[in-house]
């Protein structure tokens, strides 16, 4: 990460009550925690005294720890009953958030970021196959109306 590691000053974290990284911009955020993950690399596999990928000894190994963590993470993904929607956004920049939105001052509940990091965005096609499926329920009731209807008619 050249944009942290070339840095000649350095960028104020603002941290929340619970000594999670949370401001001064989302940006700010992000690539602090993009850095992070670069420091906590594998030394063996991405040493970081080697610059040029083409120089490294390791690819290989590098490839086949990524096939690995990459088949885990899959099956550890579908045993989760509620996964999270925030993708590279912390939780400490959720809650920070849903308190600057917040009317009153009362303490958020851990329910209120859980429930906030579990919606789904609808984009175009989830809205089309969710009216699709409206449509259709719409008409087996209707048609389950009008049958119970004609049957009770004498």
């Amino acid at each position: 990460m050249k944009s942290v590691h070339g840095r000649q000053e350095r960028k104020l974290i603002l941290l929340n009550y619970v000594n999670q990284p949370a401001g001064p911009t989302e940006a700010v955020v992000l690539e602090f925690g993009s850095f992070l993950g670069t420091l906590a690399r594998n030394t063996t596999l991405c040493p970081l005294d080697i610059l040029d990928w083409r120089k490294m000894d390791t690819k290989e190994d590098i490839w086949e720890y990524t096939k690995k963590m990459s088949k885990t993470n899959i099956e550890n993904r579908k045993k989760l009953k509620n996964p999270h929607t925030a993708g590279k956004r912390s939780f400490a920049l959720v809650r920070s958030k849903l308190e600057n939105d917040k009317e009153t001052s009362d303490p958020l509940s851990p329910k209120e970021v859980f429930v906030a990091t579990r919606k789904k965005k609808l984009d175009d096609h989830t809205c089309a196959r969710m009216k699709t499926q409206l449509v259709k329920l719409l008409k087996w009731r209707i048609l389950k109306h009008n049958k119970l209807k004609m049957a009770m008619s004498p």
